[in-house]
């Protein structure tokens, strides 16, 4: 069991297939046992308002079933469409509540998402689902171990990272002064709430020169204590193309 109280910061987007991700994801909260050693799950739900389907009313109904302990808090339910913060509709909640603690309280929080609901019926709808499905692995099922990482004085850590210059050369996202750090790709990952307090909030928002992708970046923008439990081959790392074999990373 963790040293410090976990909470869970979950964004949901109900769109495309995001209904059958989002049961998936709850789902594995469940059977890892995560879901009821965590103080609270957070969740943001963003849904298609053009949807014939209600899957916004359904979601709300599944998450009412596993809402056992009362731990489950719904922070915002919304439109998609309605505004263009995508994640950070999420992000700036964890940072909200780590910056309300006293310096001398620590929590640990786990960010993740429906990943691959953007990718539905592409050709980058199966690469996704098994890279998702990865991040899944180490982030929720092995959560005890993510906890012990903290535990022993890492303040964060992820299933992979990457360098800060490959952010910067592609998305043009993160200031040269950081291109040393490491992002978390895919993000999913784990955070002591010391972390998140030190990074600026400036960074939680899409309405700036960071754009959408700053969130995947979180981590990395100031210098801290990282790890992570997987690293790729250089060459193996296009996910959004390949499919990732569980074999090469499950535990046996």
């Amino acid at each position: 069991m963790s040293q410090k109280p976990i909470h869970i910061y979950y964004h949901v987007c109900l769109i495309n297939d995001g209904f059958l991700i989002a049961s998936e994801q709850m789902h594995l909260l469940a059977m890892s046992g995560l879901m009821y050693n965590a103080s609270s799950i957070n969740i943001g739900i963003k849904y298609d308002g053009k949807s014939i389907i209600d899957y916004k009313d359904s979601f709300l109904k599944l998450m009412g079933n596993y809402n056992v302990l009362n731990n489950i808090n719904v922070l915002y339910c919304k439109d998609n469409t309605a505004d263009k913060e995508r994640e950070h509709s999420t992000s700036i909640h964890f940072k909200n509540y780590a910056d309300s603690l006293p310096d001398d309280v620590q929590r640990y929080i786990l960010y993740f998402h429906t990943k691959g609901v953007s990718h539905y019926k592409t050709h980058r709808e199966n690469p996704v689902r098994h890279w998702r499905q990865y991040l899944e692995y180490f982030m929720i099922q092995n959560w005890r171990d993510c906890c012990s990482i903290l535990d022993k004085g890492y303040e964060s850590c992820g299933t992979y990272k990457r360098d800060m210059k490959c952010m910067n050369d592609n998305q043009g996202v993160i200031n040269v002064e950081n291109e040393k750090r490491y992002f978390y790709p895919g993000t999913f990952y784990w955070m002591n709430t010391s972390l998140i307090k030190r990074i600026p909030k400036k960074y939680f928002t899409s309405n700036s020169e960071y754009k959408n992708y700053a969130i995947e970046s979180l981590p990395g923008i100031v210098e801290h204590k990282q790890t992570v439990f997987s690293q790729p081959n250089p060459f193996d790392l296009d996910f959004y193309n390949c499919v990732l074999n569980p074999m090469q990373y499950i535990k046996k």
